[in-house]
């Protein structure tokens, strides 16, 4: 198909709806126009890869995957056009290291690993669910969810918390310090309103095991887990094996609640660049990812039927 004078405009006004960069949007202007002179505005898969054998900059290949979005969102297409977008994909990069697959879990499998997860004690177990709670509706990292403190949660008693009406909102917005944050810079988390307050439960039951260990969390000596991120994720790798039957990696066992969690706020229709500030993302192409995901999932549900 061919590329019309006006695709550039819309090209634009795309690019600018993503929140990307004045200087990252100006890149990609660029190379679509680099693009289209090369090929007098014709864009098929053997033009794309041409580009691409010749371009190897990151930028260009990001350039390429927008444009490919926004003509999949063209109504102004014919049918068969539309057809030809549709087949039109980014080869993998020869010489390059493939980004892995992002993997993640339903929401009835979160659920059941909820549910059955069992570890040596109750108290364990109970710590352990909650975590899993916690780190899936906040998206935490596994560095940051072990790293919480106290004051972290910003709480001063049930009284006050009714008092403010925050028990009236979805999710508690909390704000990380620089040394738990990623890349050392302050940053605002989501946490659900009901596994929030669950923790302050789980608080009060846990001072009556072990009350020095509360009052290390209470004056912040300690995390309000009390336990590092290699327990916690060995336990969760073993409980999803458990659970679920299959193995996670090692190194990123329980990032897979942080892609589940980006992926099921999109599916329930958080828009885009709501959801990249939820999950604290450096780019929206990189929240993007989880919304090429869905629509791959919808796609090959289509196809079954």
């Amino acid at each position: 198909m061919i590329l019309h004078p006006n695709h550039e405009q819309d090209f634009e006004t795309y690019l600018n709806s993503l929140g990307l960069k004045p200087v990252t949007s100006d890149k990609h202007l660029l190379y679509f126009k680099h693009f289209r002179e090369m090929f007098n505005g014709f864009i098929n898969q053997k033009n794309i890869d041409s580009f691409l054998s010749q371009k190897q900059d990151s930028n260009h290949r990001a350039m390429i995957q927008h444009l490919i979005d926004l003509l999949k969102r063209d109504d102004s297409l014919s049918q068969e056009e539309q057809l030809e977008v549709n087949r039109l994909v980014i080869l993998k990069q020869v010489g390059r290291k493939v980004t892995n697959p992002i993997r993640i879990l339903s929401k009835e499998e979160i659920r059941k690993i909820i549910n059955n997860s069992k570890l040596q004690t109750d108290f364990q177990t109970q710590r352990f669910k909650l975590m899993v709670e916690f780190q899936y509706s906040s998206g935490l990292r596994v560095n940051e969810l072990c790293s919480l403190r106290f004051e972290h949660l910003n709480y001063q008693g049930r009284t006050k918390f009714y008092e403010d009406k925050r028990d009236t909102l979805k999710y508690q917005k909390l704000f990380i310090t620089p040394d738990i944050a990623k890349g050392n810079k302050g940053a605002f988390i989501y946490v659900k309103t009901d596994v929030y307050l669950a923790y302050f439960d789980f608080l009060k039951r846990w001072k009556e095991v072990s009350p020095t260990m509360v009052n290390s969390i209470l004056s912040n000596k300690k995390s309000i887990w009390g336990i590092n991120k290699k327990k916690y994720s060995k336990s969760f790798k073993e409980q999803v094996f458990n659970t679920l039957g299959f193995r996670l990696p090692d190194n990123k066992s329980t990032h897979i609640l942080r892609h589940s969690c980006c992926t099921h706020l999109l599916a329930d229709g958080m828009p885009l660049l709501e959801c990249r500030d939820f999950m604290r993302h450096n780019s929206v192409s990189t929240t993007e990812r989880y919304l090429h995901l869905i629509k791959d999932s919808v796609s090959n549900e289509l196809e079954k039927l």
